[in-house]
């Protein structure tokens, strides 16, 4: 039995978020973040964000 995709998505969100919360640690201890990696990592989370969005949408959209 699979579950429902938006279990999934969940998920994904939480595990971001702990991405997210060990970015920040690493902020605190090394201020010396590599910034094209960082404005990598969110543009491709937006870029997921809208392909999942978009793939939810209804079949007549």
């Amino acid at each position: 039995m699979t579950e429902p995709p938006y279990n999934i998505y969940l998920v994904k969100q939480d595990q971001l978020s702990n991405l997210l919360n060990d970015l920040q640690k690493m902020y605190i201890f090394n201020t010396k973040i590599n910034w094209g990696l960082v404005f990598g990592i969110l543009l491709a989370t937006v870029l997921i964000s809208i392909a999942v969005w978009a793939r939810n949408q209804p079949p007549s959209w």
